[in-house]
């Protein structure tokens, strides 16, 4: 079976957030960013964070920002005859610490927590009925 990152799931949900941001402004976005923890805000804002599980044996997943406004994540999973990939590419926008991505034709609000030279941390809540849930995903360099 595919492996989905929380960080998926939750591109491809709608989702809305605001949040302060500890955002380094002359840090860009722009490059490739591999998964490295992911998981939850709960009430009263504490995180709950483990590291990201990439399939063994295959390259790391990982999100890329280009200059030119498009955004690819690819996900590696092997299914027995080695490793074999799941690719999404869309566009995104960022505008002070606010990331709009937009990928199959689904739009996700998110919240950059932390942008710097090493780490991207991004917030995304999902409302569902009357749950609300902020996923929580770190990137590395």
């Amino acid at each position: 079976m595919k492996k989905i990152s929380i960080f998926f799931i939750a591109l491809l949900s709608l989702g809305l957030t605001t949040s302060s941001c500890s955002d380094d402004e002359n840090t860009s976005i722009v490059g490739k960013w591999i998964f490295s923890q992911e998981g939850f805000a709960v009430e009263g804002g504490q995180e709950v964070l483990e590291p990201y599980q990439h399939t063994t044996g295959c390259n790391q997943d990982y999100v890329e920002f280009t200059a030119e406004g498009v955004v690819k994540n690819e996900n590696y999973f092997n299914e027995g005859a080695g490793c074999e990939s799941d690719l999404s590419m869309g566009t995104y926008l960022k505008s002070d610490n606010n990331l709009t991505l937009t990928i199959d034709g689904e739009t996700v609000n998110a919240t950059i927590i932390t942008l710097n030279s090493s780490t991207l941390k991004i917030k995304v809540t999902v409302v569902e009925g009357a749950e609300t849930v902020s996923y929580i995903t770190v990137f590395s360099r």
